[in-house]
């Protein structure tokens, strides 16, 4: 068998096979046991392997940043918001004396990359949560390390984060379509689920019922999470003759631009006919016409005080857990304008 066939019978990936072929660290103790003795079957003479030693007071401090991809829709694709907070994470640990190591991981590569991480689990790690669902959290449990998760509450888990506050800032972009006048106020929703979108969802119900507002399904819209695929998605919506308020808000700024240009291309006015809010304050929301109106995240808040809580945590281990939130601003642009009339009129194509 090759190397490729051996990773294949095994459900490993050809890299995982390449390092314990070579004797080096990143697999499993299960896993390297395995493979050897596949190895040793077919013929092949592995290296030997010596464990990482163990970190000494000398070294110098190392914190390990964890990007983990679920479909990479958010991670990737959020127009700079990820990547605002790497840089802050960079700049920061640079500042407090860590190196910084990154290690990037796709669902399927979960159980390889946490066994790798046991195996060499440095002073601590920071987490991008943003595409981490519940169903993965007990993939943190028994790290010994301390552990911070970026974009990502992590409710009923005892993680230390620094999350966006998605109740209060959907409550201040309903609050502010209500005060133009509009009464009946729609959502555009990810079809592609996050933790974020779960709260925004939940936070749009509530903020309604606040508002005095009724909650009604009619005006739940279920798009991509990408501008191609939200156009597309309106684009289908429009064709069905799906009615719509006079306001929308977005689970986020790409969905919203991506629905705007369909609502424009099927002769809608934006905001004279609907107006749009989004979440983020990506740098499209400038460019877009006309400019989105928006509730601006900081993504360099995130990463700055990710950074400074894992340190609290990696020099006073019994501190309590604690969860940082940090309300959006409202940005006011061109997508949106006050309504007359009182917002009780529908749109349809």
């Amino acid at each position: 068998m090759t190397l490729k066939e051996i990773a294949q019978s095994l459900n490993v990936s050809p890299a995982t096979v390449s390092l314990v072929m070579n004797g080096k660290p990143g697999v499993g103790a299960d896993t390297r046991s395995r493979v050897l003795q596949m190895l040793r079957d077919q013929g092949y003479e592995a290296k030997p392997f010596s464990a990482p030693v163990p970190p000494t007071a000398s070294r110098q401090k190392s914190i390990r940043f964890f990007k983990y991809t679920s479909n990479g829709y958010l991670v990737h694709g959020n127009d700079g918001f990820v990547t605002s907070i790497i840089d802050a994470i960079e700049i920061e640990a640079r500042r407090l004396g860590y190196a910084l190591v990154m290690t990037s991981c796709q669902e399927t590569m979960l159980d390889e990359v946490f066994a790798m991480i046991r195996e060499n689990p440095l002073d601590g790690m920071i987490l991008i949560g943003t595409e981490f669902m519940p169903q993965h959290y007990h993939y943190l449990d028994n790290l010994n390390v301390p552990v911070i998760a970026v974009d990502n509450y992590m409710h009923y888990c005892s993680i230390d984060s620094v999350s966006m506050n998605n109740r209060d800032t959907v409550y201040t972009a309903l609050s502010f379509l209500y005060s133009l006048g509009h009464r009946q106020i729609g959502y555009l929703q990810s079809r592609f689920q996050t933790p974020n979108f779960m709260e925004r969802y939940e936070a749009y119900r509530c903020s309604l019922e606040q508002l005095g507002i009724s909650f009604s399904t009619e005006f739940i819209y279920h798009v991509g999470a990408t501008v191609e695929s939200s156009l597309e998605d309106m684009n289908e919506l429009l064709r069905q003759g799906r009615k719509f308020p006079t306001a929308l808000f977005a689970d986020n700024d790409t969905i919203a631009i991506g629905c705007i240009h369909a609502l424009e291309r099927n002769g809608l006015q934006i905001p004279g006919d609907i107006s749009v809010i989004g979440f983020d304050d990506i740098p499209s929301c400038k460019i877009i016409e006309p400019p989105l109106t928006t509730m601006r995240s900081s993504p360099e808040y995130l990463g700055f005080n990710a950074v400074r809580q894992l340190h609290a945590r990696i020099n006073n281990p019994n501190l309590p857990v604690t969860k940082i939130q940090c309300n959006g601003e409202l940005i006011c642009r061109k997508s949106t304008q006050k309504r007359p009339d009182g917002g009780s009129q529908q749109r349809t194509r």
